[in-house]
C-alpha cells in the first residue's frame, strides 16, 4: 500500500483551519465505513451491473469539502475493500 496522506493532509489541523489526517482518521474515515457496512442509499454502483464495486461520496464532512471512496463488497456484504480515496480540499464553484 503506497501511503500519500502525509503529501495531501497535515498531521495536525493548521492555523487556517485546513483538515489534517488526525481529523481525516477520526471523524471521515468512520463515517465512509459505516456507509460501506449498513449499504446505506449514500453509496452507488460504480460500475452498471456490478452492485459489489460501489462508490461513496460525502460533502461537507467535518471541514472535507468532497471525500469518495471507492470500494469492492464482498458477494455475502460481510466486508469491504476500501481502494481509493480521493480528498478534494476546495469546494468547487458548483456547490457555493
Amino acid at each position: 500500500m503506497r501511503r500519500i496522506w502525509p503529501k495531501v493532509l497535515p498531521a495536525v489541523r493548521t492555523t487556517d483551519g485546513k483538515p489534517s489526517l488526525s481529523d481525516f482518521k477520526e471523524f471521515v474515515l468512520p463515517d465512509i465505513i459505516e456507509v460501506f457496512a449498513t449499504n446505506s442509499s449514500r453509496a452507488f454502483p460504480l460500475i452498471s451491473g456490478r452492485d459489489d464495486y460501489q462508490i461513496v461520496t460525502l460533502i461537507n464532512s467535518f471541514g472535507f469539502p468532497i471525500v469518495a471512496a471507492t470500494g469492492i463488497v464482498s458477494p455475502d456484504g460481510s466486508s469491504v475493500s476500501i481502494y481509493n480515496i480521493a480528498i478534494d480540499l476546495e469546494l468547487p464553484e458548483v456547490f457555493t
